[in-house]
């Protein structure tokens, strides 16, 4: 009976044994398994840090992209802009240059109108106008020339009036 007893007691603690070193076993798993699961979440974690910083950058990229886009379509308005004021002083110095163009064949016309107005009929235009002009120029000396023959033919036939009265005045005598 004392065998049984030693051997009963030897299995009690054969079982003791064997029941701590399983839950011993389950502790050193359960360690185990928290440590993995404390891992699992560090790396979790930096992963998920590791997206945050991703996602940032990529938002400071984009960011950037559209500043960028921002300055080159404040670039392209400036130089639209620059390109239309060009044009517009173009334009206006092509309408000033035409302006004067204008003034100095009204002035030259002008002038040559007050010595016909006056009775001198031996000026003409001498200065040449553009080219859209000449013709007007042309037609005023073609006149100024018309108006010195005709004025030339009536001196020359009332000579020849006077000098046919002073013969008839003559042979009256």
């Amino acid at each position: 009976s004392e065998l049984k007893t030693t051997g009963g007691n030897h299995g009690e603690i054969a079982r003791l044994m064997s029941a701590l070193r399983v839950f011993r076993n389950n502790l050193l798993e359960k360690d185990q398994m928290e440590a993995e699961a404390v891992e699992r979440t560090k790396s979790e974690r930096l992963a998920e840090i590791a997206a945050e910083k991703l996602a940032k950058e990529r938002d400071a990229e984009e960011r950037e992209r559209e500043r960028q886009n921002a300055a080159r379509e404040k670039e392209l308005e400036a130089a639209a802009e620059l390109e239309k004021e060009n044009a517009r002083a173009a334009t206006e110095a092509e309408r000033l240059a035409r302006h004067q163009e204008q003034t100095a064949i009204v002035s030259a016309l002008a002038d040559g109108l007050r010595r016909l107005a006056q009775g001198d009929i031996s000026k003409t235009i001498d200065e040449e106008f553009p080219s859209g002009y000449e013709q007007l120029r042309s037609d005023f000396n073609d006149a100024v020339k018309s108006l010195k023959d005709v004025v030339s033919k009536l001196s020359t036939t009332s000579q020849a009036i006077h000098s046919n009265s002073t013969e008839i005045s003559h042979a009256a005598d």
